[in-house]
């Protein structure tokens, strides 16, 4: 039996009072990130109809520690959401056969982690030189 919900309370620091919601707030966060690194990647791709003195330029300032630290941000952020939304994908989407309902440890694993793990062992392999 679920305990009754109770509202958040008013206020900027609310998400601040339960460990739960502060979770939350993480992995919404990490979305503003991730969103951000989209629109330096969406520059980096239009960097290519500058000519090559400019791309080369840009790709010099992705060597940069900041830069760097971007990157390093973005698949933190990137990786915490990932794994954040696959641990609540068996409440958020149960599989259901009829009455009988797949137990959540196996609907992370079937629609989340397998997958994921599939697509990154082929993207990795398809990247060997």
């Amino acid at each position: 039996m679920n305990p009754p919900y109770t509202p958040p309370p008013a206020g900027p620091a609310w998400f601040l009072q339960r460990k739960n919601w502060l979770l939350f707030m993480i992995r919404e966060l990490t979305s503003a990130v991730i969103a951000l690194y989209l629109v330096f990647f969406l520059v980096f791709l239009a960097r290519f109809g500058g000519g090559a003195w400019v791309f080369e330029e840009f790709l010099a300032l992705l060597t940069h520690p900041l830069s760097m630290a971007g990157h390093a941000l973005a698949f933190a952020a990137a990786v915490w959401h990932s794994v954040s939304w696959f641990n609540t994908s068996a409440q958020v989407m149960p599989i259901r056969i009829g009455t009988w309902r797949m137990p959540g440890v196996a609907t992370i694993i079937i629609t989340g982690y397998a997958p994921w793990l599939i697509i990154s062992a082929l993207v990795f392999w398809a990247a060997l030189p």
